[in-house]
């Protein structure tokens, strides 16, 4: 970049950048600061095809928070990482008030979209910046404060469950059986968060934070709600608490009876297919097949283990 010289390191050289765009007289306008910020951010993880491998945990992913964090900083946020690593931004704009709470994810699937849940986290970040100027212009007081928050494991694609760094926040998962899970190498949450640095100390929840709203801006992932919505208009989607954060495990299965054909002693019988069967063997296989396009039915699905021997993802 013309104007300051390059460091060797890439996360360094990305932060170098950021910086001297943010203090630079030739740095972008407001108009265009945010896919500025955005483009510097999609670097990280960055996949050949346009998208990001960074999921959660992960170097790609601490290098994110990082940038990040120091790009919060230098626009007046305090940031603090709670216990399950849920990396918070707050901005102080009426002592003693609650906050209103933005944000969504940076973590991806293995090769995700880079607009899927970091636009919602910058976003937020960007807009909160604006609206503290527009208060400290207007002299008009706020009614409360604000506070971005990036989720950790929303994805739940190298661990699950999904949505975990919420899941803790709002206490419908407990932190240390969050933080006891294992990734497929099996290695725990916790061990993943401390190898990055992002192991957090500070106590963060529903009951040490005052919560006045929550609002996540998220790009749309179909059709439909461009569909219904007019013009510039943007399509809300609403979901209860209680449905989002719901992680009831939902167990099924079928079972069928084995019996080996000769050393049984059993009689044999001639089935509809011509196949000499066991008696008394139960046929697992055509119930497995609807069980499975029963399952993809289901709108989300954590997990399948089916056995003996084989372990789907």
């Amino acid at each position: 970049m013309k104007g300051i010289a390059r460091s060797e390191d890439p996360l360094i050289a990305r932060n170098e950048a950021a910086e001297y765009a943010m203090g630079s007289s030739t740095s972008p306008s407001k108009d265009d600061a945010f896919p500025s910020d955005f483009a510097v951010m999609s670097t990280f993880g960055a996949t050949s095809g346009g998208g990001v491998a960074r999921q959660a945990a992960t170097l790609e992913s601490g290098q994110t928070h990082k940038w990040f964090a120091n790009w919060l900083s230098g626009h007046g946020f305090r940031v603090e990482r709670d216990r399950i690593g849920n990396p918070f931004a707050f901005l102080e704009l009426i002592p003693g008030a609650p906050y209103v709470l933005a944000g969504s994810h940076l973590d991806s699937q293995p090769r995700g979209g880079k607009f899927d849940g970091a636009y919602g986290v910058l976003a937020a970040a960007h807009a909160a910046v604006r609206v503290q100027e527009n208060y400290r212009r207007t002299g008009a007081r706020a009614a409360a404060n604000i506070a971005v928050v990036d989720w950790f494991n929303e994805e739940g694609s190298r661990v699950k469950p999904s949505m975990m760094g919420s899941a803790v926040f709002t206490g419908k998962l407990d932190l240390e059986e969050a933080l006891t899970t294992t990734d497929g190498a099996g290695a725990t949450v916790r061990e993943a968060l401390s190898g990055i640095g992002e192991l957090g100390s500070t106590v963060i929840g529903l009951e040490s934070v005052a919560v006045a709203a929550y609002v996540e801006i998220h790009i749309e992932q179909g059709k439909i709600l461009g569909k219904r919505s007019n013009g510039y208009r943007p399509g809300c989607v609403y979901v209860g608490g209680e449905q989002a954060r719901d992680f009831s495990p939902w167990h099924t299965g079928a079972y069928g009876r084995c019996r080996h054909g000769r050393p049984s002693g059993r009689p044999l019988w001639r089935g509809i297919d011509g196949g000499r069967r066991p008696r008394g063997r139960r046929q697992v296989s055509g119930a497995v097949a609807q069980l499975v396009r029963a399952v993809d039915r289901v709108p989300k699905l954590s997990k399948r283990h089916c056995r003996p021997g084989l372990y789907v993802r």
